[in-house]
């Protein structure tokens, strides 16, 4: 399997390079679940991160609400 050049961790992994169709199965037992399909995202450490999935904008952060910060937020 190639290396990601980019492998975030989360509560889950994101990387930059798609996976193999027989790693990926959200019924089958010991397969990766393939949650978002992300087009770009900030990735600041564990549980504080943004980015978009399909034109939608998904905020996560640890301590803080998320719901009124923007992707400029966490750019700057």
């Amino acid at each position: 399997m190639e290396l990601a050049d980019n492998t975030y961790y989360t509560n889950s992994i994101v990387t930059d390079i798609k996976l193999p169709h027989d790693l990926v199965d959200t019924n089958e037992l010991g397969k990766l679940k393939l949650e978002h399909e992300i087009e770009k995202g900030i990735f600041i450490f564990g549980k504080t991160y943004c980015f978009y999935n399909k034109g939608e904008f998904i905020s996560k952060t640890k301590g803080v609400s998320s719901k009124n910060l923007t992707y400029e937020y966490y750019v700057y």
